[in-house]
């Protein structure tokens, strides 16, 4: 009796989950015949049963107010849902909702959660560096990891952001003049004028210098 009711409850899940495919994949289909009621109608149940690419179409509905009274509220609630379910798409839809409506707070928090559970899309990496080293939201400033994540993963390092780089570096060995990048530099600071030329020529070899202390108090 028990593995009969075994088999049945089996049985049950994939003709859900298959039942779901195919409704989701009608969807899609009236989303792209621009059918939006239609679908919004088809997506809602999906996506209150906690299917993450359902809330995703779901929460773009819901943004553009399509097929649906518009909501940006429901969008972050349905995008929200699918982050957390590590849904690639909705992570990145609601960094941009954060960034766009100046939330840095709880944009630094997805940031943040996603990276620790090793679950952050590669095309943020940079972005997450950026907070990291401004120490927007509720992160701690961190200029040095904030630099590497951005330097490693071709974000934007523009011409202010190297100068603010050399400036921290500076500072750093004001702190620690006697650490092995601090000595390295000062070698190199012959000139106020050339900085930021220093800065550009010499960035990978303090890139490497950086790894190399982390490699090193990691192993201690």
């Amino acid at each position: 009796m028990k593995r009969y009711l075994i088999i049945i409850s089996y049985l049950f899940i994939v003709m859900t989950s298959f039942a779901q495919q195919f409704e989701l994949s009608r969807a899609k289909r009236l989303i792209q015949r621009q059918e939006y009621l239609e679908a919004a109608r088809i997506l809602r149940p999906l996506a209150e049963s906690g299917n993450a690419e359902a809330q995703h179409l779901a929460a773009g509905l819901f943004m553009e107010g399509k097929g649906v009274i518009k909501s940006p509220k429901q969008a972050e609630m349905y995008y929200t849902k699918a982050a957390k379910a590590d849904y690639e798409p909705s992570v990145l839809a609601l960094f941009d909702y954060y960034e766009q409506t100046n939330k840095q707070v709880e944009a630094a928090q997805l940031l943040a959660n996603k990276y620790v559970k090793q679950t952050l899309p590669t095309s943020l990496y940079a972005k997450y560096g950026l907070y990291l080293y401004q120490g927007k939201g509720n992160l701690k400033e961190d200029k040095l990891t904030g630099w590497k994540m951005i330097f490693n993963n071709n974000g934007n390092v523009d011409d202010v952001l190297k100068q603010d780089f050399y400036e921290s570096i500076i500072q750093l060995g004001k702190e620690q003049p006697d650490s092995t990048l601090s000595l390295f530099c000062k070698d190199l600071w012959s000139n106020e004028n050339t900085k930021l030329e220093w800065t550009i020529n010499y960035m990978d070899d303090v890139m490497q210098l950086i790894q190399v202390s982390d490699s090193t108090q990691q192993k201690r």
